[in-house]
């Protein structure tokens, strides 16, 4: 008898990277007002060094709240849809952003215009299984579409997408291949067209910078119509 191998092909999975997830301040959401703080986000970001903090789950929605004396349904097989990676604080501390990594391809290559925005869960004094006491853990962030967010000073990935003329193309594990568009011309670049998707101002800093120019020459401005850059020696 012959064993035959059956070759499996794993499915794409795509990201964002860089996405605002929260910032600091005092915002009335669906459960209340809140109040976000500098040490919260510091506190975020330290609890990812604990063994038993998982990393934020990327999701769709929040869970409703089933009405007054309806058993609340089992919900703990719901799929997550990705993780939050490399939170970091930007903005002076001010905001705290991650990437969203771990998606399904297809569904990463419509969040820009399906679920543009986005709302964070989080726990304060937090115990975790081993016995630490976390001042603040971000457990998840959902993904929203019709539904505003609660912090509506975040950017959305529509904002990004429509800055750069970011047209997605077949999701790889690393994030999805785009090319940079504006108007009818190709933005200069003496790497490969191909670049990764989320493309920011600091990505374009650093391009530039990595191209040999002396860090003597600075940006001053940048503008995609017409497409330059303008640098001050």
């Amino acid at each position: 008898m012959t064993d035959t191998l059956t070759s499996v092909t794993m499915p794409a999975l795509g990201g964002w990277p860089n996405v605002e997830i929260a910032q600091t301040g005092q915002w009335k959401i669906s459960t209340g007002e809140v109040t976000l703080t500098l040490d919260d986000f510091t506190n975020a970001i330290a609890a990812m060094e604990c063994p038993a903090i998982r990393k934020p789950v990327l999701k769709l929605g929040h869970t409703e709240a089933m009405p007054s004396g309806v058993t609340k349904k089992r919900t703990d097989g719901e799929p997550a849809i990705g993780f939050i990676d490399n939170m970091a604080t930007a903005d002076n501390g001010h905001t705290i952003v991650g990437d969203y990594t771990g998606m399904p391809g297809w569904l990463a290559a419509i969040t820009p215009s399906a679920y543009p925005d986005r709302s964070m869960e989080a726990t304060w004094d937090f115990v975790c299984q081993v016995g630490h006491l976390h001042p603040f853990v971000i457990t998840a962030v959902s993904l929203l579409g019709v539904t505003p967010p609660g912090i509506g000073t975040l950017d959305t990935l529509a904002d990004v997408a429509n800055l750069y003329g970011v047209i997605a193309s077949a999701p790889v594990s690393a994030g999805f291949s785009v090319s940079i568009k504006a108007g009818d011309a190709t933005m200069p670049n003496p790497q490969p067209t191909q670049v990764a998707a989320g493309v920011t101002t600091e990505d374009v800093r650093r391009s530039y910078y990595d191209s040999g120019v002396a860090y003597t020459t600075w940006i001053k401005e940048m503008s995609l119509d017409p497409l330059q850059l303008i640098t001050v020696d």
